[in-house]
């Protein structure tokens, strides 16, 4: 059948009308203005599907019983005059260092944990020299020896209200909420410190089992106050239909994709590895704040400066790290208020203790109503395949079986015009065989009257 014979038998509407041709200029016209709006609107639902495809539904609930934050206290990054001569005290030293010049250079040891503090290559070689020289290798081990200990830190506790531990005793759970519950704590703030602004306490909260960086996370706790913590999250969860598309168009990651050194995803845990791989790979090996990943040593002081500018901001688009998709996001909301010595509180539990020498801090669950975010698309890729067939039947009346019709027309069209275009070609070779040698080629001639004259 040639393709005017497939126009007429053509199963979308308008075919028949151009093969007449009285209606061909008319409908050829109409139906280019209905195929180009056609594929707009099909370019506009595709273009939407692939920047947003999903939307977050935002529900609250409440809950009788929550779990209880896990409660960081970080001691200054650095090291007390008692336990530096304690421990100065039972090294040997090697010939040509002593312990006096070992302790005045001792407190750059600190430089391993915090890149704020200012440090000499040569001395921390030294140091880590005589630390090898009495085997003591494990840097991280040898800095919380040097460091202020837990009891040190904590001068008062005090745990009520209902804040229990589960069966695995992974969780702690509460069942009181609002200032008057949760966990009271005491922080001891009488050691001197050499800066304010570079050396102090800090405190995180975060959910049970989750890494915490040290001396990049926290807010600090300033001597003679009282800090009041309240905990809170937002719970994100994420349906089926959305599970099913891929990272890039959910534009989130599920926690049940693990990493290549975290069994969860968290954006934090991407940008704590991708700081570690950013470090192997500048410095050829990883701070002392990082995981232990086998076979990969810890910096030594010729690596510090390295490591440091390898450093990744938590807010930089160094890494590719999306939001997780269902992971829950705390918010820590912390109130200072500062305590006057000349004013004795009535609760017992400040008794006895030195404002101005001291922090207290008040951890608690805010409210029981939890906010959760459920992430939805709004269409999956068979929605779109059928929304796309819609669009079509829209404009032209077609269905699949149309479309193949139309590949089957494209398909006549280009074989027709394709053979007229071989059927003009011979015609114009067959012409040029006709016409005589002389006049098909004039430079011929032209010799042919030269070798004449000569």
């Amino acid at each position: 059948m040639d393709l005017a014979g497939l126009l007429k038998e053509a199963q979308f509407h308008g075919a028949k009308r151009l093969f007449e041709n009285r209606f061909r200029l008319l409908w050829t016209v109409a139906l280019g203005v209905l195929f180009s709006c056609s594929v707009t609107v099909v370019w506009i639902t595709i273009k939407r599907f692939l920047e947003n495809p999903t939307f977050i539904v935002q529900m609250q609930s409440s809950q009788d019983v929550m779990p209880f934050p896990s409660v960081w206290i970080c001691p200054e990054i650095s090291f007390p005059e008692h336990k530096m001569d304690e421990f100065a005290n039972k090294l040997n030293y090697p010939e040509g260092i002593n312990a006096s010049y070992f302790k005045s250079k001792l407190r750059q040891l600190a430089a391993f944990y915090s890149p704020d503090v200012v440090y000499n290559v040569r001395d921390l070689q030294r140091i880590e020299y005589v630390l090898y020289y009495n085997n003591l290798v494990d840097m991280e081990a040898t800095g919380r020896r040097l460091m202020t200990s837990c009891e040190e830190t904590l001068i008062r506790e005090m745990q009520e209200y209902e804040i229990h531990a589960t069966v695995e005793k992974k969780v702690f759970l509460t069942e009181r909420f609002g200032l008057f519950s949760g966990l009271m704590l005491v922080v001891n703030q009488t050691q001197k410190l050499d800066s304010v602004d570079l050396s102090y306490k800090w405190l995180a909260l975060q959910s049970s089992q989750h890494f915490v960086e040290s001396t990049v996370n926290g807010t600090p706790l300033n001597p003679g106050t009282e800090k009041w913590v309240s905990y809170h999250f937002k719970g994100y969860q994420i349906a089926d239909d959305a599970k099913s598309l891929s990272i890039i168009l959910r534009q989130c990651r599920l926690a049940e994709e693990p990493l290549k050194y975290f069994p969860i995803y968290t954006k934090e845990y991407c940008i704590i590895e991708c700081e570690m791989e950013r470090t192997l790979r500048m410095c050829g090996c990883v701070r002392i704040v990082h995981p232990k990943r086998p076979g990969v040593s810890y910096c030594k002081s010729q690596n510090l400066f390295c490591a440091q500018h390898a450093m990744v901001a938590f807010d930089s688009n160094d890494c590719d790290c999306p939001q997780a998709c269902d992971v829950p996001s705390e918010q820590v909301i912390t109130n200072t208020f500062y305590m006057n010595s000349e004013v004795q509180p009535l609760d017992t539990f400040y008794k006895g203790l030195d404002f101005n020498k001291v922090t207290v801090v008040k951890i608690f669950v805010q409210n029981r109503e939890t906010t959760v975010n459920t992430r939805w698309s709004y269409f999956s890729s068979i929605d779109l395949f059928s929304q796309l067939g819609g669009v079509f039947n829209v404009f032209f009346g077609v269905s699949i079986l149309t479309v193949l019709e139309l590949i089957q027309l494209a398909y006549h069209a280009f074989k027709s015009i394709r053979a007229k275009y071989k059927i003009t070609v011979q015609n114009i070779a067959a012409e040029q065989e006709n016409i005589p040698n002389d006049i098909r080629s004039p430079k011929t001639k032209k010799t042919r009257l030269n070798s004449k004259a000569n």
